[in-house]
């Protein structure tokens, strides 16, 4: 049996989706396998740690049964080795790597966990480059996009220019870009270079959302720009088919307090990718192998200034648009397909 345990996959996010892929995935594949989430029972401090005991409870039992466990995030590893000093149990322990979860001080503070797991699966290049030194066997896994159907033509490019961000919008991260693309619009707006039919369109939640809007008006772009919240899956997919470009130039680095940013992947970019669209990206992170420079899109600098002189070259360029979003699609169908992605756990369940 393999046993995988995951954080509660009724809650959003990108972590808790790749999850429901994984154990979707294994379960189409025949493998017999246990899922294991935490959920809090009750409120409180005292509900989280009842919660806490509960879930250490059910690992006992379960892990004797296990050949092996697939971890879907670093933090559970802690108690998953509790739960294996009381029972003693031999397994093979896989764990998942997403990007500032083992990137910057992070990567000290679960370096030695990390190195006692039989297997790391990280998502992409750039996160493989950040953990060899761990010296344990590591592999790469792409996520894959489920939102878009790899068998939808895509629509044509608009005659309008539209721009797309789906993105959280949060103060303790902060580095999607969301200023820089404001700063840059309102730039090309004051050269008088920004077309009259252009948008850019804004899809998520968080506690920066506000501050963003009154930052576009403090700008005088706030016209220019579509906040749409939280959407349902399928209007997403047709805002993903009304854009020119997908953008979000998440910028890579290491904070004064050692903590990190940036994208350990970004699924979003395969979407807008099955959507036959090309993205703007920031030249380091995960987002590398999905957007490459000149041919899925462009990685530029992180900079408002860097980011206006690309948006000026590409406001009249529709054919250009369209040529990058159709090596957009072909790479992503290629690289990060459902065959590719089982395949390749199935690969790393029997190594």
């Amino acid at each position: 049996m393999i046993l995988i345990l995951a954080y509660d996959l009724d809650r959003k996010g990108g972590i808790e989706r790749l999850s429901r892929q994984v154990n979707n995935c294994l379960a189409k594949e025949g493998v017999n396998i246990r899922l294991l989430t935490t959920k809090r029972l009750f409120r409180g401090w005292i509900g989280k740690q009842i919660s806490r005991l509960y879930f250490i409870l059910r690992l006992v039992l379960l892990i004797p049964q296990s050949k092996s466990v697939m971890v879907m995030h670093v933090l559970l590893l802690k108690p998953l080795e509790w739960a294996t000093w009381i029972t003693k149990a031999k397994y093979k322990k896989i764990c998942w790597t997403y990007g500032i979860d083992v990137w910057g001080s992070a990567f000290r503070q679960h370096q030695k966990r990390l190195s006692r797991c039989d297997h790391i699966i990280t998502i992409s290049s750039f996160g493989y480059q950040k953990l060899q030194s761990l010296g344990c066997k590591l592999s790469i896994i792409h996520p894959m996009a489920d939102l878009i159907s790899p068998s939808t033509t895509p629509e044509d490019i608009p005659s309008d220019f539209r721009l797309l961000t789906v993105a959280r919008m949060s103060k303790q991260e902060g580095y999607k870009g969301h200023r820089d693309v404001l700063k840059a619009i309102s730039a090309l707006k004051r050269e008088n270079k920004l077309p009259v039919n252009f948008q850019w369109d804004i899809v998520g939640e968080g506690d920066e959302k506000q501050a963003l809007i009154d930052y576009a008006e403090q700008l005088g772009v706030r016209n220019k720009v579509q906040f749409h919240g939280e959407v349902t899956d399928h209007l997403l997919e047709q805002i993903y088919a009304h854009c020119s470009i997908f953008i979000m130039p998440s910028n890579y680095g290491i904070r004064e307090d050692g903590s990190a940013m940036g994208e350990g992947f970004g699924i979003v970019y395969v979407e807008a990718a099955l959507a036959g669209r090309p993205s703007i990206a920031a030249r380091e992170g995960g987002q590398t192998d999905i957007v490459i420079d000149g041919y899925t899109g462009w990685l530029v600098d992180s900079n408002s200034e860097n980011i206006a002189k690309l948006l000026e070259t590409l406001i009249n360029d529709r054919v250009e648009i369209k040529i990058k979003g159709a090596n957009a699609r072909k790479h992503a169908l290629s690289k990060f397909s459902y065959k590719r992605f089982a395949t390749n756990i199935l690969k790393t369940i029997e190594d």
